[in-house]
């Protein structure tokens, strides 16, 4: 400890005496003829005044010593499920790992802890202030002196909150040691966390653990199939497959039912090389109930691991037929085949009004005129073809709108060359058809060349246009469909109507025209088909395209009504099957009782575990009114119930319910590929050092330049400081006191 000032010392202890000597000498010659206890105090106070008075001129500080500092360390290490495989290392990468010459196969967190063994800990510990972290899906301290295992808990790696959580204990000046196999799975792109680290100057040396030589494995990463049909449907199970090692293999794709029946078993040829591939398996279940289902691959010779062959999901096949009603106006070839169509399906109950003339065709399955409101509310689907408006009445148009609205109704309407779309303007279901019917339109487009629409992006990914179980020959069979000679005079799609697909060329300012396309109207949905020429796909293929095309599109049409779900509130979710500890995305379209779009209102989707309930908030998007969007991770596998809340709608609102299927797989074992590559970015972007666990298993030597020992120094300002300042007032305001007291000038 000593004081500094900004004068030189003994110009300013030589200043100092010189005044303190004349100040005294003055002052003793002032008070000669007083007592002496008098002359003792009043020069003492003058004199202490002069001296703290000379501190402050010359800037005097108080400066302290403290003992060195060490640098700081945050050493952060991966323990999630990844880190408990083993890999495969020949002699070379052996080399220099003491404890592994003998042995080729090493779990990644033996490798963790051989390069932070105790002496190498200590080492550490004794040239840096060190802060160890564990990390998965998130990070918390770990004591110095514990040994890290795998969390077996740590079903995802979120590298990106793992680097901030690090910078956050990293005090100024000191470094991060990134200890992973660099695979990560949740959260956003680490070098957002890396670029975080460089701005404030915190250098990240990664240590990459695990091999990426050898490393030979097939994982079935992820398995989806919708997880509630009706019998007669077809299921689609959505397979995502990734190989290493296997290059050109054909291996066994099989699809159980437990506890060990085989329903369905293909062939797939391995890509290879780490690179993703997505497979399909389809099948028709013959009977209701509630199964479990699985998609595995056989374990292969020297494979690393089996916990990652399997995908499970469930599935829920109800029997339950929907009832169409079939409109039209004379018996013209669209009318016929899509008549045939709808009798043959087992979960079509199908009843028809054919109008000749003014008159109704009669027969089993034909009505003698228009239902009742009470009659038509029984319909699932109502299916009006090339119909004049005129046949009905407005009040019975006005009850088709209506059931679509408020019971969820499914409407198509199926152009035709003498009246319908157009025929329908000023009526009440204009608003209600997915497109704007121009003015004055004509009746239609005529080709002699057979034109095959255009699918849209949306079109080629929606399920009622999917032609085959492969979305590759789906599209190409959709191209080489029998071409079409008539299409519909329409203006445009409506906003917030879905364009699935269009004319190849006939356009306006709008776009090209819509030839199928659909939207939402209230809780119901509205198709409209812009060709009456469908039943030509039967050219060639007899009932394959045509059939599968009108099934899937009834039963996506009417599926929500058949659910029972709320007439104010649509729910869905990102996907119907999730993992613990993966984020679920819902999304739900709400209007008010009076079927407007439910703007700025509160929405909850009130989510049951067993024994809690997690309320989540649906938040409104700017994208469209009614729109609402959130999400919510599940704690625990099972099956859990989704229910909407919606205040303005009271207990209307809790119809709207899903479930949703969760299962305990780790999205660790979807990769267990090491990924170096991204270790090393972070590296080169903080300005840190890339190491191998070879390089580092001399820690202290290898990784860091001698160790920058800091001395540390506290200077207090005596100058600067009220403290000081009263002190001076204070035996100058004493001094004055006392000189007046004692009847002094």
């Amino acid at each position: 400890m000593h004081v500094a000032t900004s004068w030189p010392l003994w110009g300013a202890l030589a200043v100092g005496a010189v005044v303190l000597a004349a100040v005294f000498y003055w002052y003793v010659q002032d008070v000669a003829g007083m007592r002496r206890t008098r002359r003792r105090i009043l020069p003492a106070l003058r004199t202490g005044a002069v001296l703290v008075l000379l501190l402050m001129l010359v800037q005097a500080a108080l400066v302290i010593k403290l003992p060195p500092e060490k640098p700081g360390l945050v050493v952060l290490l991966d323990d999630s499920r990844s880190m408990g495989l083993e890999d495969t290392y020949g002699e070379e990468a052996r080399e220099g790992m003491p404890g592994l010459e003998e042995r080729s196969r090493v779990s990644r967190m033996e490798i963790v802890n051989m390069v932070l063994a105790p002496r190498q800990r200590e080492a550490l510990e004794r040239d840096f202030d060190i802060t160890y972290l564990r990390f998965s899906s998130g990070a918390s301290a770990l004591a110095a002196a514990d040994e890290i295992s795998v969390d077996e808990r740590g079903h995802a790696t979120d590298l990106d909150a793992a680097l901030r959580a690090a910078a956050d204990e990293a005090r100024e000046g000191a470094g991060i040691v990134l200890v992973s196999d660099g695979s990560w799975n949740r959260g956003a792109d680490p070098m957002s966390a890396a670029r975080f680290c460089a701005a404030r100057s915190i250098p990240v040396h990664t240590v990459a653990i695990g091999s990426t030589d050898r490393t030979r494995d097939v994982i079935v990463s992820d398995a989806r199939c919708r997880r509630k049909i009706f019998l007669g449907d077809t299921a689609v199970v959505e397979v995502m497959l990734t190989g290493a090692g296997y290059e050109g293999v054909e291996v066994p794709l099989i699809l159980k039912r437990r506890p060990d029946r085989t329903i369905l078993e293909r062939k797939v040829t391995l890509r290879g090389g780490g690179r993703p591939q997505r497979e399909r398996l389809v099948f028709k279940p013959g009977e209701p109930g509630e199964f479990s289902l699985s998609v595995s691959i056989p374990v292969q010779d020297e494979e690393t691991t089996a916990e990652n062959n399997s995908k499970e999901f469930s599935l829920t096949v109800e029997e339950e037929k929907m009832t169409v009603l079939l409109i039209d106006q004379g018996a013209r070839w669209e009318y016929r085949f899509l008549k045939n169509v709808l009798q043959r399906d087992p979960s079509v109950t199908l009843k028809c009004l054919l109008f000749h003339g003014k008159k109704a065709a009669a027969g089993d399955i034909y009505l003698p005129a228009f239902p009742a409101r009470n009659e038509l509310g029984r319909y699932d689907c109502i299916i009006m073809g090339d119909v004049q408006a005129s046949m009905f009445t407005a009040e019975q148009l006005g009850d088709i709108a209506t059931l679509v609205r408020d019971k969820g109704t499914a409407l198509v309407l199926v152009a035709g060359r003498s009246h319908s779309p157009h025929t329908f303007r000023s009526t009440p279901l204009e608003d209600v058809i997915p497109v704007t019917l121009r003015e004055g339109g004509s009746s239609g487009h005529r080709s002699e060349i057979a034109i095959v629409p255009d699918l849209t992006v949306e079109g080629r990914d929606h399920l009622m246009l999917q032609l085959s179980d492969e979305p590759l020959r789906s599209s190409r069979s959709w191209k080489a469909l029998p071409g079409m000679h008539w299409y519909a005079d329409v203006e445009r799609a409506r906003r917030g109507a879905v364009t699935l697909a269009v004319h190849p060329y006939l356009s306006n300012s709008y776009g090209r025209l819509p030839v199928v396309a659909f939207q939402r109207w209230g809780s119901g949905k509205v198709l409209f088909m812009g060709t009456d020429e469908t039943w030509r796909w039967r050219q060639g293929a007899g009932d394959r395209y045509h059939y599968r095309f009108w099934g899937q599109a009834m039963r996506w049409l009417v599926r929500g009504r058949l659910m029972g779900d709320s007439a104010y509130v649509k729910m869905t979710l990102s996907e119907e099957q999730g993992r613990v500890g993966d984020p679920v995305h819902l999304e739900s379209y709400v209007t008010d009782r009076d079927f407007f779009p439910l703007s700025d209102g509160e929405v909850y989707a009130v989510v049951q575990f067993s024994g809690e309930v997690e309320r989540v908030r649906l938040l409104p998007q700017s994208s469209g009114a009614g729109l609402y969007r959130g999400s919510f991770i599940p704690r625990e596998a099972g099956t859990h119930s989704i229910t909407a809340e919606v205040p303005v709608l009271g207990e209307e609102a809790a119809k709207t319910k899903l479930d949703f299927e969760v299962t305990a797989g780790s999205a660790e074992m979807d990769s267990i590929f090491p990924d170096h590559d991204v270790l090393e970015k972070i590296a080169r972007t903080t300005g840190g050092g890339f190491y191998t666990a070879r390089e580092a298993a001399g820690l202290v030597s290898g990784l860091f330049s001698p160790v920058d020992v800091r001395l540390r120094t506290t200077q207090y300002e005596l100058w600067d400081s009220w403290p000081l300042l009263a002190v001076v007032l204070a035996l100058v305001t004493t001094e004055w006191s006392l000189r007046k007291r004692w009847g002094m000038a």
